[in-house]
Parts: C-alpha cells; sequence; structure tokens
C-alpha cells in the first residue's frame, strides 16, 4: 500500500531462500498487496535473494539488466536491502529518489545506513513474549497449538520516496 501511494507499480521482491516458513508467508503477504491493489505480478520481479548483502546486490543488478527495471524493490530482510541499495549506488541510481526500497526486521544499522533504510520493523521483544507464554500453555496442557498474529509495523526512512518520471 506503501508503494502503491507513492505511484509505484513496477515493484520487485527479493525473496529469502525458498523452503522456510518467513519465505511462504512474506511471499503470500506480497502477492496479496499487489492483487489489493490490482498490480502486475511480474515473475521475472521475483528472485530468490536469501539474507546476505551480497545476495541483494546479485539480485539487484539482474532486476536493472531487465529491458524495464522495477521502481521499487522489497526485500526479505535488511541486510539484503542493504545489498540492493549498494548495487543501485553502484549503478548511478540515487535510491528513495529514483528507485525505492525497502526491508525486514528494522535492525539497528537500518537507521544509520546511507540513505536510512525504510523497513518492516518486527517487534522481537513481543514475539519473545508471546513465545514463552505460548510454551507455558503448551507445558501446561491449557492450549496445545497456541497462536497469535503479531503485527509489523512499517518505519518510513530515507530509501523510498514518490515515483518520479523522468
Amino acid at each position: 500500500k506503501y508503494l502503491y501511494d507513492l505511484g509505484h507499480e513496477r515493484i520487485a521482491f527479493i525473496t529469502p531462500p525458498e523452503g522456510l516458513m518467513c519465505t511462504d508467508q512474506r511471499m503470500e503477504g506480497f502477492e496479496r498487496g499487489m492483487r489489493e491493489y490490482k498490480l502486475p505480478i511480474r515473475k521475472n520481479y521475483i528472485i530468490e535473494g536469501g539474507f546476505t548483502e551480497r545476495g541483494g546486490q546479485i539480485s539487484t543488478h539482474l532486476l536493472l539488466d531487465l529491458p524495464e527495471p522495477p521502481t521499487a524493490i522489497i526485500t526479505g530482510n535488511d541486510v539484503c536491502a542493504f545489498g540492493s541499495m549498494r548495487a543501485l549506488q553502484m549503478r548511478g541510481y540515487q535510491v528513495g529518489k529514483e528507485i525505492s526500497v525497502i526491508g525486514f526486521d528494522d535492525i539497528i544499522l537500518a537507521d544509520h545506513w546511507h540513505p536510512s533504510l525504510t523497513t518492516i520493523a518486527q517487534p522481537f521483544r513481543q514475539i519473545g513474549f508471546e513465545l514463552m507464554h505460548s510454551l507455558f500453555a503448551i507445558i501446561s496442557g491449557e492450549n496445545v497449538m497456541p497462536q497469535k498474529m503479531i503485527e509489523p509495523k512499517l518505519v518510513i526512512r530515507q530509501s523510498t520516496g514518490f515515483l518520479h518520471i523522468p
């Protein structure tokens, strides 16, 4: 929604490694968001980049080599986003002005990177607290499969901006 509101329609997703539960969930969220705003899901805009800076760099170079590169890139984690931003800068793009980048996790470096990274924050303390309660519920027999959805929060910084068409 945030990228759509900024005018982006060509949105790429650099995914975490295949086979992880978080990969499936993040892909499902990406696809749901794209469908909700009637944006095309382009298969060549979805690349497995893993959790590394190098994976983010390689994936972004592949995206930039497409005949019609994306105007925004979502990554599976912040470290991958740093690699994506580095690749964009190496190719002469201004991150947040020409191409937007969003990470996932809101690690401490996200606020100190240049430009600072827009990211989806996971409330790790709350997750740990809920996990502890779930374990107690399982051990006590109170609840065999407790589940609680914890909403992430979008932290807007400098790596995203309105789409500017020259």
